[in-house]
């Protein structure tokens, strides 16, 4: 089955903007989603890395997350949700 072929129709078909929650994870992996839903849905792309404990390698990831949102600014309107704080994470994570 091709996704991008049922994903394509499903679109087509949409009546409404509904509403899209994204978890972005780093610039590279969001772009794409972002350019090809960006005219079908009302995005808010979250960007939510608890399980990432190196501050050095959470900067890695957000910064150029922050420089895409900067460069894609003119075409979409974005709430970026920041989160550094890993405890809620490792603690739900200890308890399984």
């Amino acid at each position: 089955m091709n996704y991008q072929l049922v994903l394509d129709e499903t679109i087509k078909n949409l009546t409404n903007v509904p509403k899209l929650l994204l978890h972005v994870c780093c610039a590279p992996c969001s772009s794409h989603v972002l350019e090809l839903l960006n005219e079908q849905y009302d995005i808010t792309a979250y960007f939510y890395n608890p399980n990432i404990t190196d501050p050095n390698e959470y900067n890695l990831r957000f910064a150029p997350w922050k420089f895409l949102l900067f460069l894609l600014m003119c075409l979409f309107e974005y709430d970026c949700k920041d989160s550094a704080d890993n405890a809620g994470y490792y603690h739900a994570y200890r308890r399984i």
